[in-house]
């Protein structure tokens, strides 16, 4: 069981001592301490030797760049960060699932006149080679807090945005997948979302530390199975979080070069039109 931790007005502090003077591979191996199960944690200790902190900021993108030195909405990247490695999917068709994810966010990238849509986190993606054809076979929402009335009501729609975006991505396929440079990603014969009683919906949420945050979860469970949903846990739990982020937001601070180019990526995304780029292909 972790230690209890103090109010919120002085968590970020908190947290900040009992990271302060270790280096990132050291709270790293922090996050491994107590865990007791040989096979979690050997899997857990996978996703940290893969957490690369450079790859980590080159993949940022200029809307979570703004709010980079904020400690609360970054714990929510660096958490959605590590289930997107956790979930382990293949790399092509994750581009794709960004993509699509994007354009929720962003219709007017498929020439939708709206403000953003209520999307999830993550859009999961199958391509039939031989059919030519990606199929929309799941979606997950990562949360870090607490599942409110807001974010409930909000799981209504997202498959209902995904038909949308790709129906109009699909009459004008071949003009997308040149303008955005897709022509390996997307296949010819389009994308084509599953019905939704076909589609695997679900949450993931931090690992519970303690038999009260268990029998919450367990709750929560039961309440989103009743709406089609399920929800499942990470291998990370609230504090391996919090203190990645710290750190991680340290590593920012003491790097001169990382500043500037955020900086310089920030003046970008202001000066140009929005296009969609996969995130190993943001730094030249």
């Amino acid at each position: 069981m972790e230690t209890r931790t103090p109010a919120p007005d002085d968590y970020e502090s908190f947290v900040r001592r009992s990271v302060s003077g270790r280096s990132f591979e050291r709270v790293k191996q922090m996050c491994l301490d107590r865990v007791e199960d040989p096979i979690l944690r050997e899997r857990k200790q996978e996703l940290l030797d893969e957490f690369d902190v450079d790859q980590f900021f080159d993949d940022i993108s200029p809307d979570v760049w703004e709010s980079v030195e904020t400690f609360n909405f970054f714990r929510g990247h660096v958490f959605e960060y590590l289930v997107n490695k956790e979930m382990n999917d293949n790399d092509e068709n994750s581009v794709l699932g960004m993509f699509i994810a994007e354009c929720l966010r962003h219709p007017d990238m498929l020439g939708i006149p709206r403000g953003s849509l209520r999307n999830p986190d993550h859009v999961g993606v199958v391509v039939d080679v031989e059919r030519r054809v990606a199929y929309i076979k799941g979606m997950y929402e990562v949360k870090l807090g607490k599942l409110d009335d807001r974010a409930r009501n909000q799981l209504d729609y997202f498959y209902g945005n995904l038909d949308m975006i790709t129906t109009h991505l699909n009459v004008r396929l071949e003009e997308f997948r040149k303008k955005y440079h897709l022509e390996n990603i997307i296949p010819e014969g389009g994308v084509e979302l599953l019905p939704e009683t076909e589609i695997n919906k679900f949450i993931v949420s931090p690992q519970p530390t303690s038999a009260q945050k268990q029998e919450e979860f367990d709750r929560k469970q039961q309440e989103l199975w009743s709406r089609g949903w399920g929800l499942r846990a990470s291998l990370f739990t609230s504090f391996d979080i919090d203190r990645l982020t710290v750190s991680l937001m340290n590593q920012y601070r003491a790097n001169p070069k990382m500043m500037k180019y955020r900086d310089e990526l920030m003046e970008l995304a202001e000066n140009q039109p929005r296009h969609f780029v996969p995130a190993h292909q943001r730094r030249e």
